[in-house]
């Protein structure tokens, strides 16, 4: 089908329950994907005659080998109650391209930044932080990979 050479058909090679209606997966997506922290993936699952999919804000880091997603249950969703029954080794449909412009601008202007969210909204945040961790490990690299 056309649209199947837009997606890689990732592996889920970790979940982990936080609660019974919020879970994080680890995606090992099955081909390059290069993001920036702050962008998002799009998600889905195989359906009849089209995938079914939807955007999840990336948890991980670039510098990190997989991608990492926190999903909150949507009752009567269309997407989520299907992701609630996948487990390490399922495959899901992950668009090779990332999206968004939600970045961290870390300008030496700006030494502080209020980030506030609820439940799966902390997930660009995370992915800020693991970015910048890594910044500090690799010994404080004068420009952030990916920012």
């Amino acid at each position: 089908m056309s649209w199947d050479n837009q997606f890689y058909h990732g592996r889920i090679t970790r979940r982990v329950d936080f609660a019974p209606d919020l879970w994080s997966i680890r995606v090992n997506p099955g081909g390059e994907f290069k993001f920036r922290p702050g962008q998002y993936a799009t998600l889905g699952v195989q359906s009849t005659n089209k995938p079914s999919e939807r955007a999840y804000s990336i948890v991980s880091s670039p510098h990190e080998n997989e991608v990492e997603f926190f999903i909150e249950l949507v009752p009567g969703g269309e997407l989520t109650p299907q992701f609630y029954n996948l487990q390490s080794g399922n495959e899901i449909l992950m668009r090779k391209v990332p999206k968004g412009r939600f970045l961290l601008d870390i300008n030496e202007s700006r030494k502080n930044h209020l980030l506030v969210s609820t439940v799966t909204g902390v997930a660009p945040y995370v992915s800020y932080i693991r970015s910048l961790m890594n910044r500090e490990v690799d010994g404080g690299a004068e420009k952030l990979p990916g920012l």
